[in-house]
């Protein structure tokens, strides 16, 4: 009897910690697209100091991927080679694509920094 009551203790908290443990990690995992979108951001101003314009590339600014592999990377050219948007969203198959409420993020040349939830509305608890 005691050792039934042990277990259904031990299954309740099982049940509270894991669910709280995977919100920890994903909420850790962000930190590879911040790291990504920054690292790209440096390289495109390094590259718009030697050629007075931004570039569409990604390959040219460190990849279309995030360190961790979490995050596809894209960019936009603005103003005519002027501006640009950078964008992070969760890897096909990549644990990040359950990640609802901060399911992209971008970085502009202005330093703006948005995050979007899986509905396409402006979340402010990712940066």
């Amino acid at each position: 009897m005691e050792l039934l009551i042990a277990v259904a203790i031990v299954g309740i908290l099982a049940s509270i910690a894991y669910p709280a443990y995977q919100d920890s990690v994903m909420r850790s995992r962000r930190a590879d697209a911040k790291i990504a979108l920054t690292q790209a951001a440096a390289q495109q101003e390094k590259r718009f100091t030697e050629t007075s314009s931004y570039t569409s590339n990604m390959a040219e600014i460190g990849g279309a991927t995030s360190p961790e592999s979490f995050y596809n990377l894209a960019v936009a050219v603005t103003n005519g080679g002027l501006g640009f948007t950078l964008t992070a969203t969760p890897a096909a198959g990549s644990p990040q694509a359950n990640d609802n409420s901060c399911a992209q993020y971008q970085l502009t040349h202005t330093g703006a920094k948005l995050a979007f939830d899986a509905g396409a509305t402006t979340s402010v608890n990712c940066w």
